[in-house]
């Protein structure tokens, strides 16, 4: 008789599996009721009234990735990134992922949401999870429950894309303090060099303001 075996879904933007293995202490979702489908739904939906740290943590990662997702399609500034990385060239290894994060013609570098450590920042770039001084092409993880907004995981997410486009453009040697300093020093430039021109107009019209 041949064991079946789940596949891991942590990292999958689908969302958990609809199966619950026996013996998990949950109660199988054929054997809910429609009141009781329509009340996990609607928490999982809203984030309100969960029963479990295992359900708070579903639904930061379902959020995480719905958020993510619109991103990738929607955002300018993702959109332009993820284009100009897709023009570079991969390292030989690539970290290992799941199936549906990995990298694709739209999406050139992984992108996951996942529950992260308190003491991390809400995203981070990681050349190798495993190994930093070994390059590969990189991936970025998003930090679902530190996440406040999807203008917040875009702002994180444009950050991390920087680090990612630097690695595959400079060769950056993460284990040298002068190379983070550089592509840290790169992204507050340009993030000043975007946010100029609106600061700019912004004194103009307080300056004629005042003027009137």
């Amino acid at each position: 008789m041949t064991e079946s075996k789940l596949t891991p879904t942590e990292l999958s933007p689908t969302g958990p599996p609809t199966t619950v293995a026996a013996g998990a202490g949950n109660t199988p979702i054929n054997n809910e009721t429609s009141f009781e489908r329509w009340n996990r739904k609607l928490r999982m939906t809203t984030g309100l009234g969960l029963k479990s740290s295992e359900e708070k943590q579903e639904w930061l990662l379902s959020r995480c990735r719905g958020w993510k997702d619109d991103l990738v399609e929607t955002s300018p500034v993702i959109r332009y990134l993820l284009q100009h990385i897709s023009t570079l060239p991969v390292p030989d290894s690539q970290p290992s992922s799941s199936e549906a994060s990995r990298p694709t013609r739209s999406i050139p570098i992984p992108i996951n949401c996942g529950i992260c450590s308190p003491m991390r920042s809400a995203g981070l770039f990681s050349p190798n999870e495993a190994d930093p001084s070994s390059p590969t092409g990189g991936q970025v993880k998003l930090c679902a429950d530190s996440l406040a907004s999807k203008a917040h995981l875009e702002d994180v997410l444009s950050h991390e894309l920087i680090h990612a486009y630097d690695h595959r453009r400079f060769d950056i040697d993460w284990t040298n303090l002068r190379h983070i300093a550089c592509t840290e020093v790169r992204f507050v430039s340009l993030v000043f060099s975007s946010l100029a021109p609106m600061i700019c107009v912004s004194i103009v019209r307080l300056k004629n303001k005042n003027i009137n």
